[in-house]
């Protein structure tokens, strides 16, 4: 029986070591059926599948790895006349949930480390005298951590440039979870330093490599400053929102059926769907992936297994912000109601900063916490997806500080008499007359800190 796999591996780990796979292979034909020259961002949930997926891309277009035999018995195989892009080009594989971002300098420093390991993974431009005076020293620069942002900024276009020149042929460019520093440094000061760069860094890589044949880009938001792929030609966006690529991230109803039949449980699929299904991609429902393969690695125990596998910054800060009627709103939503309202599918961090309810519940849409289904008119019916993210929820919400109007009352008495210690008092006081709902979850009162 097949090893379950619960994240962390790549598409080559999983076919190598023969864990369970669930065919997302399709997603090639999906890309090159639209354009073999195009720019893509896939923007997903944490763990339901993006790094998997870009890792499959990578064995399927590297040219590194002729001869493999990953994709044998995939769906993609079915396709012959995708053969001649099969391990056909180089390819420059940017992983930046490694970057830092804890300063501008130290997110510069490891951005430098991970192109220095891109260019040391491409033995042919290493060689002696392949590289030109200019190419050398930036290369150095890039290794000695002293490369000025701009030539950070265009380094990239200039390993294509080489491996163009070695090769013979354009380059395939895979960026993975683009978006990580931006959202790890949201509302720090250095945010913007990191925001102006990957600007710069974008259009430099994608825009004016003239070297580049395609390249696939993900993250969790399509969240950026105005301009971040300005110029990009043939973009292709997919969201949450798109139905080009539904099924190609997550489980739909038949995969969970056919995992847990495999791991002798089929009984189990009403538990599984109580819990981890509710997600809509376009016109396709699907399960959490991430949380029913821990489910079945748990030996079938139910869990917010979902929950501490990763951070969501901009939401949590949000949502202490939000107004009593956004508050209002996901508690009601947590008790099970359904809520038709407008959403956006790409917003900058301005926006979310301005932390208005649009911005609050397409964050919340994207991010994995609600599910959308459109009703034809601009408007959205809004819901909690499943068990394990209403608990989720609760949990987020029960964080956000409210106050009863008592409180409220003497703060500003004590403000207007310049009474310091009961103004301190009453600001430490959270939650001190929220009423509890039918479920447990608190729903706030009328006045917000």
């Amino acid at each position: 029986m097949m090893q379950v796999s619960t994240g962390g591996l790549t598409f080559q780990d999983i076919r190598e070591c023969g864990k369970y796979y669930v065919d997302k292979s399709l997603l090639i034909k999906d890309i090159l059926d639209a354009d073999d020259r195009g720019v893509f961002l896939y923007t997903r949930l944490r763990r339901f599948g993006k790094t998997t997926n870009i890792t499959m891309l990578d064995a399927f277009f590297n040219i590194d790895y002729s001869g493999n035999g990953w994709f044998d018995g995939l769906k993609i195989m079915d396709h012959p006349e995708y053969g001649s892009y099969m391990n056909a080009f180089p390819v420059v594989f940017l992983r930046l949930s490694t970057a830092s971002s804890e300063s501008f300098s130290e997110f510069l420093s490891s951005m430098r480390m991970i192109i220095v390991r891109e260019y040391e993974r491409h033995a042919s431009i290493m060689e002696p005298g392949f590289m030109t005076p200019s190419e050398r020293h930036l290369y150095e620069t890039l290794s000695d951590d002293t490369a000025a942002p701009n030539r950070v900024a265009t380094s990239v276009m200039v390993l294509c440039d080489m491996l163009r020149r070695s090769s013979g042929r354009n380059v395939v460019i895979l960026i993975d979870e683009y978006d990580k520093a931006l959202t790890n440094s949201f509302g720090m000061p250095h945010q913007d330093e990191i925001a102006r760069f990957m600007t710069d860094f974008m259009n430099a890589t994608i825009k004016e490599n003239r070297s580049r044949q395609m390249a696939y880009i993900t993250g969790v938001t399509q969240v950026a400053k105005a301009g971040f792929f300005s110029g990009a030609n043939n973009l292709w966006v997919d969201n949450v929102f798109n139905t080009r690529s539904g099924e190609r991230f997550g489980f739909t109803d038949a995969e969970v059926r056919d995992i847990l039949s495999y791991y002798g449980h089929p009984e189990r699929f009403d538990e599984v769907r109580d819990w981890y299904d509710g997600y809509r991609f376009g016109d396709v429902e699907v399960y959490n992936p991430f949380s029913v393969m821990m489910y079945v690695s748990k030996g079938f125990v139910p869990d917010s297994y979902w929950m501490n596998s990763g951070r969501n910054l901009p939401m949590t800060w949000m949502v202490e912000r939000a107004s009593v009627v956004g508050t209002q709103t996901v508690a009601d939503l947590i008790n099970g109601a359904h809520v038709r309202m407008e959403l956006r599918d790409a917003m900058t961090y301005e926006g979310l900063r301005a932390s208005d309810g649009v911005g609050l519940f397409s964050l919340m849409t994207m991010t994995g916490y609600l599910n959308a289904v459109p009703m034809g008119d601009g408007t959205y019916d809004v819901s909690i997806p499943n068990r394990e993210v209403r608990g989720m929820v609760d949990i987020l919400l029960s964080r956000n500080r409210m106050v009863g109007d008592d409180v409220f009352v003497r703060f500003n008495s004590a403000l207007l008499d310049g009474d310091a210690d009961t103004m301190v008092d009453t600001s430490r006081v959270c939650w001190s007359t929220a009423a509890t709902s039918p479920s447990g979850t608190r729903a706030p009162t009328r006045t917000s800190c």
